[in-house]
């Protein structure tokens, strides 16, 4: 999806639509992030008058403020289980100066036309097991980390390429998580829970070495 943020707005600016904050929005935010070293929580993202991004379709993302937490954190690389916590909520005992956008990056819906037809169309190689389980699943795992397919999306189009065969699907859902079952992840969830501390730790260690991924859901084209 070819997403890039064009402004920064207010989190209840009446005069900018929203809209869901896919894969490859969230990927945009953290290039604009990185690119202009940004540091702010998600109370800023909330409260203050440039905390919101808003993207090349003339639209924002809003995010909780743990959600915002997360956003943050990974464009500071930081991808651990409780990596959002530094970046959530106000702290009036934190030091390090907030680095928000500026009022030149001020979104401004009267002057911006929102810009159409943003897919973008993909092509992956594949050996005949992955095939295989595509064909089966109409799912596929890539590495997290790929530039190839950072922007990917939903509604983008992605080509297998086997041998001489190519199948071409539509991306019907893209996530970014870490590789584990539902199960796995309902155990980890359920140690949280105890708060007993000791299987708290556990379960945040067993999560940050657990690998990312960027699971695809696709539909037949």
């Amino acid at each position: 999806m070819k997403y890039r943020v064009v402004g920064w707005t207010a989190y209840d600016d009446p005069n900018v639509k929203g809209a869901e904050c896919t894969e490859g929005a969230i990927q945009a935010i953290l290039r604009d992030i990185r690119k202009h070293h940004y540091r702010f929580t998600g109370w800023d993202h909330q409260e203050r008058p440039r905390g919101v991004p808003v993207l090349n379709d003339g639209c924002m993302r809003v995010f909780s403020q743990r959600g915002f937490g997360h956003v943050m954190a990974w464009a500071h690389g930081d991808y651990s289980h409780m990596g959002y916590v530094e970046y959530a909520f106000d702290d009036p005992s934190d030091t390090t100066p907030s680095r928000m956008p500026s009022a030149s990056r001020q979104f401004d819906p009267a002057t911006f036309t929102p810009e159409t037809d943003l897919h973008e169309a993909f092509t992956c190689a594949v050996d005949d097991l992955t095939l295989s389980t595509v064909l089966a699943t109409k799912e596929i795992a890539l590495p997290y980390d790929d530039p190839t397919f950072t922007m990917i999306d939903v509604g983008d189009t992605l080509t297998l390429v086997c041998g001489e065969s190519r199948f071409v699907y539509r991306v019907r859902d893209a996530v970014r998580c870490r590789d584990m079952t539902q199960e796995e992840d309902m155990e980890l969830y359920a140690l949280i829970c105890t708060c007993d501390f000791n299987k708290m730790r556990e379960a945040d260690e067993r999560y940050d070495r657990t690998p990312w991924i960027l699971k695809l859901a696709l539909e037949e084209l």
